[in-house]
């Protein structure tokens, strides 16, 4: 019986002390990026914009065409412009300086940008002297707003290393906060239209989130559809619909607007353009997203491994012949696309470069060449010069498309 009770306590000494070694050794030592937030005062915001001599692109976004123009955002920071007359030597004219500038969409010479939560149109009938001419306040939502340090702008990231104990309530966690500061480890942030009535209307690439369709201007945030009238001096807000928490694109075509979000895409009929209708929907896994369509075929790239979440990436052909019921035909397994464009049955998707499809019959696509070693994001389909303008991470390139099985170079702009 004694030597039962020893074992006992033997055993339940043990337990202790195990359960105190395990304690002590249950700790996480992990690599974060640490987003620091960054705030303005209104004053600052609305003080900042001016016209700047041409500068070299430090970093390049959105990409939009008007006339003979190419108009390239540079993140956060504002739009250079280049004439583009002579495709192989694209001369940069002037910078415009709007910080956090991430779309743009022009109009009958008028250009219209965000400007963190104002829109403002600046006349480009003469691209060397743009003129500000409206400014349109409080109209996007902000990230957040303090009311002492003023809107929230941004986040400045820095990279440091954490040990996190066990009990700590963020251990295991990809994302955190601690007040207002965020904490994401390295494997969770790593980033990876046509105008009509006789308007001049540029065109913008899949990635857009300004798009203009005769005298109506739709813009979306992550949240929000909006459409404004542009009959006007400045733009009119006419209608704010809230659509879901993670809406990413949004692609004009025959009187309905296609937006590509997190979690899948959604259609709104335009018969009272002033208020987009919601129509239907399709939902597919978790990531990022844009669309294009042609005819009764919608065409979406799927890109897992980033920000939006998710692993999965393939291209998705749809039929949007009813648009009220979206139908998945079928799906293309792909490298890691983003975006894409579509003109008369010829597809440019940009995956490992950029790949060109005969897209005549839809469900057997057929590859016809590619454009290697370029980590192209976005691409926008030059009718007029039947060639592509493609926004690659060191540069911007232009490549003649008249045979599809043959794209021949014309010139780079670099990226520095």
């Amino acid at each position: 019986m004694k030597q039962k009770i020893k074992l006992i306590y033997y055993f339940a000494i043990l337990s202790v002390v195990l359960s105190s070694c395990l304690k002590d050794e249950c700790t996480q030592t992990q690599t974060f990026t640490q987003y620091n937030p960054i705030y303005k005062s209104l004053t600052q915001i609305r003080s900042e914009f001016n016209v700047q001599a041409a500068r070299p692109i430090q970093e390049n976004g959105k990409i939009y065409i008007y006339k003979d123009y190419l108009l390239i955002n540079e993140p956060k920071l504002g739009i250079h412009i280049f004439d583009n007359t002579d495709q192989k030597n694209p001369k940069a004219l002037c910078f415009l300086f709007i910080p956090g500038n991430v779309d743009l969409a022009v109009r009958n010479d008028i250009l219209y940008a965000d400007n963190y939560i104002d829109l403002i149109s600046i006349d480009i009938s003469d691209p060397r002297i743009p003129k500000l001419i409206c400014r349109d306040e409080n109209l996007f939502s902000p990230l957040g707003i303090d009311p002492i340090r003023g809107i929230l702008i941004d986040y400045e990231k820095t990279r440091l290393t954490r040990t996190l104990s066990c009990s700590d309530p963020n251990f295991g966690s990809g994302w955190f906060r601690e007040g207002d500061i965020f904490f994401g480890s390295e494997s969770t942030s790593k980033n990876s239209g046509s105008g009509g009535n006789g308007n001049v209307v540029g065109t913008g690439g899949s990635q857009a989130r300004f798009t203009i369709t005769d005298d109506y201007l739709y813009t979306i945030d992550n949240f929000n559809l909006y459409s404004f009238s542009l009959t006007g001096k400045c733009p009119e807000l006419l209608f704010k619909n809230t659509i879901s928490w993670d809406i990413e694109t949004i692609y004009p075509y025959e009187g309905k607007l296609f937006i590509g979000s997190q979690s899948g895409i959604y259609i709104f009929e335009l018969m009272n353009p002033a208020q987009p209708t919601y129509a239907g929907e399709l939902k597919h896994i978790r990531t990022c997203d844009p669309v294009v369509t042609e005819g009764n075929i919608a065409y979406v790239s799927l890109h897992g491994g980033s920000p939006c979440g998710g692993y999965s990436n393939q291209l998705d052909i749809v039929d949007v012949s009813n648009i009220y019921n979206p139908v998945l035909l079928k799906t293309y397994a792909m490298k890691s696309p983003t975006g894409l464009a579509i003109y008369e049955n010829n597809l440019y998707l940009c995956d490992d470069g950029i790949k060109l499809f005969d897209a005549s019959k839809p469900m057997d696509l057929q590859l016809k060449s590619r454009i290697q070693n370029i980590s192209a994001y976005d691409v926008i389909y030059m009718a007029d010069l039947k060639s592509i303008l493609i926004s690659a991470e060191n540069g911007i390139y232009q490549y003649n498309v008249s045979n599809i099985d043959q794209p021949n170079f014309i010139s780079k702009i670099n990226v520095q």
